[in-house]
């Protein structure tokens, strides 16, 4: 891929076991959230709905510029 130019020459790979952890639970929260209502009828919908829970997951971290 780099010498495809898809990738930066700068870009380095880096192979630890937990550091995707951070990112698995706060995926794992949305998908909670999401199971029950069993998908979306339009993307606007969906794009509208995962804007929402993001903020209220910020607010909820204190990550937010009051």
């Amino acid at each position: 891929m780099r010498q495809e130019g898809l990738l930066s020459p700068n870009l380095k790979h880096t192979q630890v076991k937990y550091s995707n952890n951070r990112i698995e639970s706060d995926h794992s929260r949305l998908k909670r959230r999401l199971r029950p209502m069993l998908g979306f009828q339009s993307f606007h919908t969906a794009n509208r709905t995962l804007k929402g829970i993001e903020a209220m997951s910020m607010m909820v971290k204190k990550q937010t510029i009051s």
